[in-house]
């Protein structure tokens, strides 16, 4: 369950506990049970800079030393701190009780952005979450159709290019089982398949060999149909599959994955975490040169190219690394690469952009 945090973080000792009399003691002091759902109708006071973290792998990946490092950069330096993740509410939540059983009491941000860009919150004075609405009805104004998206891949996935032969469909592990689960999809190279699924998010997987192609093709299909969408490139290992606990989503990847046993996957959506962070960066009157990203997966890529500074921790995955090494000189001007990874790559990321602009500031 979530949990509303009502007391900010004032120590930068990690604490340990060896009972759950300890540990439960610890809860009681710092969260209170509540979560609310309201419409974004307030307004947010002047901020100077946006600290926008993705977590898992960035900035969860750490210590208390380190996260009250950063928060107090960020205090410093008039920001609003924004978590960008592709976990749901849900999800979240999850990840607060997890640390918080290491002693690590993550954070409770001021904006939080779920589900890839799907969602955005808005803590409020009691430390609960607030949907805002506004950003909902963006996406409506898109005129993004979930079934119109689903079908158009369905008969994507059913031509020649993407349509299995007949003998590689025998070969398929249960196929009756897999026949049933995925009339659609089963005998296709290409998966549709639900995890942090949303009205306006759609999640596919591939066989390796089709990937780059199916990008393309996705694009250019749902163009001709008028269809705006981002689409998002992600690349799973087998034990991120294995975590999803979702017997479906494996059966779906037994015969799509790489020889490495990971999947390639593609997110069509809406909108994305660029989206979603540019639309706060607006809403806040912050400017681009004072927003300040950080992440380490393909779905913070779409974060890069946008004109915000981005910091890649020293971890990042090869999807992220290979779409920066893409991106022209001027944007590259704009990424930080760190040498640490999570939160220890943001603090090291974070005063290397703050010395740039400095340094811009005396030229």
């Amino acid at each position: 369950m979530l949990k509303s945090i009502h007391s900010n973080i004032n120590s930068s000792k990690c604490n340990t506990f060896t009972s759950k009399t300890q540990l439960d003691k610890f809860r009681a002091n710092t969260f209170v049970d509540q979560v609310s759902f309201k419409s974004l109708g307030d307004k947010s006071s002047k901020a100077e800079h946006l600290f926008v973290f993705d977590l898992d792998g960035t900035f969860a990946d750490g210590n208390m030393q380190e996260i009250q490092e950063a928060l107090e950069l960020k205090n410093k330096k008039n920001g609003k701190l924004v978590y960008a993740t592709g976990r749901t509410l849900e999800l979240y939540g999850k990840l607060e009780d997890k640390l918080l059983e290491k002693g690590i009491k993550l954070p409770r941000p001021d904006y939080l952005i779920t589900n890839h860009g799907q969602f955005i919150y808005k803590k409020d004075d009691n430390g609960s979450f607030i949907l805002d609405n506004d950003w909902k009805i963006r996406q409506e104004n898109t005129g993004f159709n979930h079934d119109d998206v689903k079908e158009t891949i369905r008969q994507l996935g059913q031509t020649d290019k993407y349509r299995l032969p007949e003998r590689e469909v025998a070969k398929i592990p249960d196929l009756e089982s897999n026949k049933k689960l995925d009339p659609e999809f089963y005998n296709s190279k290409i998966a549709y398949y639900e995890y942090g699924a949303s009205k306006y998010f759609l999640e596919f997987m591939t066989m390796p060999d089709v990937i780059d192609e199916f990008e393309k093709d996705c694009l250019s299909k749902l163009q001709e149909k008028g269809i705006n969408s981002r689409i998002t490139r992600e690349y799973f290992p087998e034990d991120s599959i294995n975590r999803s606990n979702k017997d479906d989503i494996k059966a779906r990847a037994q015969y799509r994955a790489n020889d490495e046993k990971a999947v390639h996957v593609l997110f069509i959506s809406a909108a994305d975490k660029s989206d979603a962070v540019e639309y706060l960066r607006e809403k806040l009157n912050v400017k681009k040169d004072n927003t300040i990203v950080a992440g380490n997966g393909g779905n913070d890529a779409c974060l890069t190219n946008k004109g915000f500074w981005f910091i890649s921790v020293g971890n990042a995955e090869k999807l992220l690394k290979d779409f920066i090494n893409k991106l022209d000189k001027n944007l590259k001007e704009r990424i930080v690469i760190a040498t640490k990874k999570g939160t220890a790559g943001i603090l090291e990321g974070l005063n290397k952009v703050f010395s740039k602009k400095d340094d811009q500031v005396i030229n």
